[in-house]
């Protein structure tokens, strides 16, 4: 409901982060909302958050955030943009592993969610839910492949692998950040790629 209240409004206005990346003030109110609610349910525990940073817990558990997944399709009024929010559970060898995630589409009354031995589930606004489900390989010609801009490509120097992946694959097509990957979660492509990621992108 908050990133909506801003979205497609007059509202919005994009900073520059210190890696380039952009920010608004909904991506930094979304994440104090989602700490107040998560540390009024579980005191506790830790963080990984985009906009935040980590916040040390002491029960082994540590939730890892990223807001608003897609900020500049958010800025510019594109439906897809999503918040990614997942569990870690901290084991005793001192290890990490993912024991939930979800992946919510706002703009798109849609969320794929998963939970450690409860299964994938994928949900959209007016349908019952069912198991979220990669879809049945394809020979590459006749994929969907999923890929972030090129500006990644070229910013991590791997301008020589998109090459590649173009000669490789059938259907190229941009529709990234994790947008893609609820698009593969629920079969709808074969292929999603991202030559850059961080915690809160792919620990979701």
């Amino acid at each position: 409901e908050l990133t909506r209240s801003y979205f497609q409004s007059d509202r919005v206005r994009v900073e520059s982060k210190a890696d380039e990346s952009p920010v608004t003030q909904a991506d930094r109110e979304a994440e104090e909302c989602i700490r107040a609610a998560v540390t009024a349910a579980f005191p506790g525990d830790g963080f990984i958050g985009e906009e935040f940073g980590t916040q040390p817990g002491a029960t082994g558990f540590h939730w890892v955030i990223d807001p608003i997944d897609g900020t500049g399709s958010f800025a510019a009024g594109v439906p897809l943009y999503g918040s990614l929010i997942g569990v870690e559970r901290t084991l005793p060898d001192g290890s990490r592993t993912v024991v939930a995630g979800v992946a919510s589409m706002p703009a798109l009354h849609e969320r794929v969610w998963a939970v450690q031995g409860g299964g994938a589930w994928w949900e959209r606004q007016g349908k019952p839910r069912v198991p979220a489900r990669v879809g049945p390989p394809r020979p590459r010609k006749d994929s969907i492949v999923c890929t972030a801009g090129v500006e990644y490509y070229r910013r991590t120097d791997r301008m020589a692998a998109l090459r590649r992946l173009e000669d490789a694959c059938g259907r190229m097509r941009g529709w990234s950040d994790c947008y893609a990957l609820v698009l593969l979660a629920t079969g709808r492509c074969q292929v999603a790629i991202a030559p850059l990621m961080h915690p809160w992108d792919c620990g979701p």
